[in-house]
């Protein structure tokens, strides 16, 4: 939230690259994990909350970070979830298997409810 607030209208701007997003690739040759968008990024650590893993899917929009100690990659661009209530948290992967967990305590399970 302070990050939001405080860089908000404070938009410089930026004579390098200015195309979109680095995106996810994958190298066909080995399989190697990597993205591209200004420049080439590789064995980029990923940011997510304690026990929690994934792997971008080919052509997804990355958000990077980068710092004086390299770069990280902080998640995907997601696309807002028209139905989800604050509060809420959905997950789903790529192949459409969903997890959500509603606010009055009920479980989804690609989209039953668990009993």
């Amino acid at each position: 939230m302070w990050l939001a607030k405080n860089t908000a209208g404070k938009r410089k701007e930026s004579t390098e690259y200015s195309g979109n997003a680095p995106v996810s690739s994958i190298c066909a040759r080995s399989g190697e994990h990597f993205a591209v968008g200004a420049c080439e990024y590789r064995r980029l650590p990923h940011c997510a909350p304690y026990g929690i893993y994934t792997r971008p899917a080919q052509g997804e929009d990355l958000m990077i970070l980068s710092a004086q100690s390299g770069e990280v990659c902080l998640g995907v661009v997601s696309q807002q979830q028209e139905e989800l209530l604050p509060g809420e948290i959905l997950l789903r992967s790529s192949g459409g298997a969903s997890i959500r967990l509603c606010n009055d305590g009920t479980i989804l399970l690609n989209g039953k409810k668990v009993e």
